[in-house]
C-alpha cells in the first residue's frame, strides 16, 4: 500500500506494509483534535499547553525538519545524556520496512482509539455543543520477539498524518510526543516536557535550569 507521510524533509513517499511474529504491548497514542471553532487540526499536547506555550514565547520554523533539528541541537548543548536517544529516533522516522531496527513505522487506516487521554475544554477550540473531533494519529507498541532486541512499532493513520502535517508545529509536537515516552511516565509529564522543548524557554534556560524543570515534572535526567 502506498501512503504519504511528511516527516524529516518535506513530503516523503513511503511504501508498506510489513508483518512479523512476536508479542505486542499496547502503550500510548498520539492524539489529534480537529477544533470546532476554526476547523484546524492540532496536537493534543499543544492544545492543553497552548496558554503556557504562548506565554513562554513561540519559536518560528519553516518546516518540521527545522523544528526537530532545533530540538536536537539544543538537546546536544544542554541535555547531552539524551542526544543519542533523540538522534536515533529521528534517523528512523522513515523506517517502514526494516523490522530489525529499534523503531518501525507502520501505516494503518482507522486506528482504534486507545482512550489514554481525558477530554478537557480546550480554550479557543470548543464552542457550545461542540467538543471538537478526536483522531488517533499514532499508536505506540512495544514488541517482543524471540532472540531479538527491544523494539517499538508505531502504527499510524496516514490520513490523519496528512492533516496534521500541514502545520509544522503541530506535526513536530506529535512526533516529539512519541519519543518522549522513552523518559516520561505519564501523559502529564510528556506534554509538559513537549511544550518546553518547543518553547523559547528551552533556548534561554541554562542546563541547570532545564534539569530543575524536568525534575519538577517528575523526570530525572543526568
Amino acid at each position: 500500500m502506498k501512503f504519504i507521510a511528511t516527516v524529516l524533509t518535506g513530503t516523503i513517499l513511503l511504501f508498506g506494509s510489513s508483518s512479523f511474529a512476536g508479542g505486542f504491548a499496547i502503550g500510548n497514542g498520539g492524539d489529534v483534535v480537529r477544533c470546532a471553532v476554526d476547523g484546524y487540526y492540532y496536537s493534543l499536547d499543544y492544545l492543553i499547553t497552548r496558554e503556557q506555550f504562548v506565554k513562554a514565547g513561540k519559536v518560528r520554523m519553516k518546516n518540521v525538519s527545522e523544528s526537530l533539528l532545533r530540538i536536537q541541537s539544543l538537546i546536544d548543548q544542554k541535555i547531552p545524556s539524551l542526544s543519542a536517544s533523540f538522534l536515533h529516533y529521528r534517523q528512523l522516522l522513515t523506517n517502514t520496512a526494516d523490522f530489525t531496527k529499534a523503531y518501525v513505522w507502520k501505516s494503518e487506516d482507522n486506528l482504534p482509539d486507545i482512550s489514554d487521554e481525558e477530554y478537557v475544554n480546550y480554550s479557543g477550540c470548543t464552542e457550545a455543543g461542540y467538543k471538537g473531533q478526536f483522531f488517533q494519529a499514532i499508536i505506540r507498541e512495544k514488541v517482543s520477539a524471540p532472540n531479538s532486541p527491544a523494539q517499538v512499532v508505531f502504527r499510524f493513520d496516514p490520513e490523519v498524518m496528512k492533516f496534521i502535517a500541514t502545520n509544522s508545529l503541530q506535526h513536530s509536537f506529535l512526533l516529539v510526543h512519541e519519543w518522549l515516552w522513552n523518559i516520561a511516565k505519564d501523559a502529564i509529564q510528556n506534554r509538559q516536557i513537549n511544550y518546553f522543548l518547543h518553547s523559547k524557554q528551552f533556548e534561554l534556560f541554562s542546563p541547570e535550569q532545564i534539569k530543575a524543570y524536568f525534575e519538577k515534572t517528575g523526570v530525572k535526567i543526568n
